[in-house]
């Protein structure tokens, strides 16, 4: 007799193990089925409104005309659907389901989730950007600073997409590793992830940079500073005004026929360009620097 209530305690104690272990991941998808569904706030479903009529897999989801929350919804469910085939559906706050939910960008049911801190504001020190990646309780949040010129939600999609084995390598369809799985789970977390450097570039291509967590919104902070520049370097802010080109041509690089100058390569061997750039940086410390310019470019 002894050893019956042994064993059933037990076996009580594994079912109840087993039980804790299931109640402490989050299932999206099991078998090629959907298990859980996006919400995001109402104003971005509105936005998704038009695009409902499509069926199968979703196309790349495209940047422009919709908020950041709007991509990233769409985006999530894209590569989703790559990995397991399910097609996940995208709900308003509005509309809550009963069970397991992936709550992408913020909105009121964020908002009543106590403790949860998702990034936000902008000021000159540039350390608001960040993304939060919360799982508990059946509920999955996928959520950052998206003011301009932040991409916290969609940073948040990318790396939740990335822990699920995906990968941009190189720019395009060719370049990206998708795994293959007919259940998809979230085990119990709660991260927040803010970049060391503000400014984040080495591409033209927007949708591979967002995915590898770069900021392609450089511009912006070039605006900022006082800097023109078009490309990676600041000395073209300088230097790169189409009258100074004209004036001095000398000052740029040669293209490879060896005749013909570059406008966008300043050859900064030339102690023309040189002293103007001195003297414009000069000129820029006694106005009085932004602490912009420092975390920028530190």
């Amino acid at each position: 007799m002894p050893m019956r209530n042994s064993t059933l305690c037990l076996v009580a104690i594994i079912i109840f193990t087993c039980g804790c272990i299931s109640q402490a991941q989050l299932t999206i998808v099991k078998n090629g089925e959907p298990a859980a569904t996006i919400v995001v706030a109402a104003s971005v479903r509105a936005e998704l409104d038009p695009l409902t009529v499509i069926t199968g897999v979703d196309p790349a989801p495209p940047a422009a005309d919709l908020s950041n929350p709007a991509v990233a919804a769409r985006e999530f469910r894209h590569y989703v659907q790559k990995i397991t085939g399910a097609h996940l559906p995208i709900v308003s706050e509005s509309t809550p389901p009963d069970g397991p939910r992936i709550l992408i960008g913020r909105s009121t049911l964020t908002d009543k989730i106590r403790g949860l801190d998702i990034p936000a504001g902008l000021t000159g020190s540039l350390r608001e950007e960040g993304f939060v990646i919360h799982c508990d309780n059946q509920t999955l949040v996928l959520a950052g600073n998206d003011q301009i010129p932040y991409y916290g939600t969609r940073y948040a999609v990318c790396e939740m997409l990335e822990r699920f084995g995906v990968r941009w390598i190189i720019p395009g369809e060719f370049g990206e590793v998708i795994p293959k799985t007919s259940t998809l789970t979230v085990p119990k977390m709660s991260i927040t992830e803010r970049p060391d450097f503000a400014i984040r570039r080495v591409t033209d291509d927007d949708q591979w940079a967002i995915h590898n967590k770069l900021n392609q919104r450089i511009h912006y902070w070039a605006g900022i500073v006082g800097d023109n520049t078009l490309g990676g370097s600041g000395s073209r802010g300088y230097i790169g005004d189409p009258e100074v080109f004209d004036a001095h041509p000398e000052w740029f690089a040669l293209n490879e026929d060896g005749e013909t100058r570059n406008p966008r390569m300043v050859c900064m061997t030339h102690p023309g360009a040189v002293q103007l750039v001195a003297d414009k940086c000069k000129a820029e410390a006694a106005a009085g620097i932004s602490d912009v310019f420092k975390h920028a470019y530190s």
